[in-house]
């Protein structure tokens, strides 16, 4: 559970070091056909509903799409119908024409005839791939920050709300705008700065 920075009157300020934050799941772009997803480190992927399937490797370009006995990866079918793939490191995802570049776990579910495709990452990490987008990354640090507890704490009560959705958000103006860790190129500040940002409110969110 994730917890509150509280700040007593003439009290110390309570550590979240040790804290960890849940993990909320993102809908990237809308229903599709398909996508292509790269990885360049080490990676998984596990089928989590319909037939089994296992697969392992590095170096990862594949196409995604789905098929008519479920989703088909890098071309070969898997009979499953939810598939989750765990990078070592990132994972790019092209889709509707942009490429982007994420942490945590990609998910890929059939919804009919169409694919979902969900990033399960942990709340910190998503507030950092949201601040900018949602108000310019050319702000003061303070705003960003602010920023920051703001996005935290309106991911924080969507997961609280239904801890087992199939996703929380989606990557839209429907929720907030979440683009990963892709920043423009004439950006400012950098990923690393708006990690920072993040960290530095870390668990902080709004209860009044």
């Amino acid at each position: 559970m994730l917890a509150t920075t509280l700040v007593a009157c003439g009290g110390d300020r309570i550590s979240l070091s040790s804290v960890s934050p849940p993990l909320i799941r993102v809908l990237l772009g809308a229903s599709g056909d398909g996508a292509t997803i790269g990885i360049a480190d080490a990676w998984e992927a596990t089928s989590t509903a319909g037939r089994a399937f296992e697969s392992r490797g590095t170096n990862l370009q594949a196409t995604v799409v789905a098929g008519p006995q479920g989703i088909v990866l890098g071309g070969t079918a898997t009979g499953a119908t939810a598939i989750r793939i765990r990078p070592v490191g990132a994972f790019t995802l092209e889709l509707g024409g942009e490429r982007r570049a994420y942490r945590g776990d990609l998910i890929v579910r059939l919804a009919g005839s169409r694919m979902h495709l969900v990033n399960e990452i942990d709340l910190e990490r998503y507030v950092a791939g949201v601040i900018g987008h949602e108000m310019g990354f050319g702000e003061a640090p303070a705003a960003l920050k602010a920023q920051a507890v703001t996005a935290r704490t309106y991911g924080y009560f969507r997961v609280r709300t239904a801890p087992d959705a199939p996703h929380h958000l989606t990557d839209d103006t429907m929720s907030q705008v979440y683009k990963g860790v892709t920043v423009p190129a004439a950006s400012p500040v950098t990923f690393a700065q708006l990690e920072r940002y993040t960290a530095e409110t870390r668990g902080v969110v709004l209860t009044w």
